[in-house]
């Protein structure tokens, strides 16, 4: 299937992934995988998989590009390109070979034009992001946002030379940080029983989610490879610049 792809400005760059005790970082041989999803730090101001409350139901991302940063220069290794996922139903895998020093992670998310996949919805063509949910007194809620201010991180990933075994990351984009401090129960909907926040209708509440959206990417270490943000692995290997 052909798509159309143009790069918008929205981008989440993870920086400085050197190991502990080195400046610039050990090499990475073998496997490795990284997984990106969607959580929910906070289930009481989104939640995933929740009958009651705001939840999350979808959240749909459009990818231009994933790569990996060398320390020694400044030429990306690909690993992945134009992809569009939804995170909760069907997180996406990229998985990967690459035994040289890296320092950065860059996912460089893109609007798509034409020919989504079959299951994603209409409203994300021309969109980066698109998120469903419902309100607590389970009206409909559709967030669509053309391209959120870029995400910088900073992480160390303790992987020594001598390790053959996979290495495996989490990549995970938290509603409930992007949702912080937006009042979706005060808005009220017209004619379509559904709150739409987009650039043309409650612009207000989008660029607060737009703006939270910009520290809502942490990454994981996936000790168990397994492609799942399991409870011992929540705390994130990175911080925000």
């Amino acid at each position: 299937m052909n798509r159309g792809w143009r790069t918008g400005a929205l981008a989440a760059t993870l920086l400085g992934l050197g190991c502990a005790g080195t400046e610039t970082g050990n090499p990475i041989a073998g496997k490795q995988k990284l997984t990106i999803v969607a959580r929910a730090s906070d289930p009481g101001v989104a939640a995933i998989d929740s009958p009651r409350g705001q939840r999350i139901t979808a959240v749909w991302v459009s990818i231009g590009e994933v790569s990996l940063t060398p320390c020694a220069t400044d030429t990306p290794r690909v690993l992945g390109e134009q992809l569009v996922a939804e995170l909760i139903s069907a997180p996406r895998t990229l998985e990967f070979s690459i035994d040289e020093t890296f320092c950065g992670l860059r996912v460089a998310f893109a609007r798509t034009r034409a020919n989504l996949p079959d299951t994603a919805p209409t409203d994300l063509a021309g969109n980066a992001i698109l998120i469903e949910g419902r309100r607590a007194d389970d009206v409909p809620v559709q967030v669509v946002s053309l391209a959120p201010p870029d995400s910088d991180l900073q992480a160390t990933i303790p992987i020594t030379n001598d390790r053959q075994d996979a290495a495996s990351f989490i990549l995970a984009f938290d509603v409930s940080a992007a949702f912080r401090g937006v009042d979706v129960d005060g808005l009220v909907h017209d004619m379509v029983p559904r709150i739409d926040i987009n650039p043309t209708t409650n612009s207000d509440r989008l660029r607060v989610i737009e703006g939270n959206l910009a520290r809502a990417a942490t990454l994981h270490a996936d000790a168990d490879a397994d492609g799942v943000l399991d409870t011992d692995e929540e705390t994130p290997i990175s911080s925000h610049r």
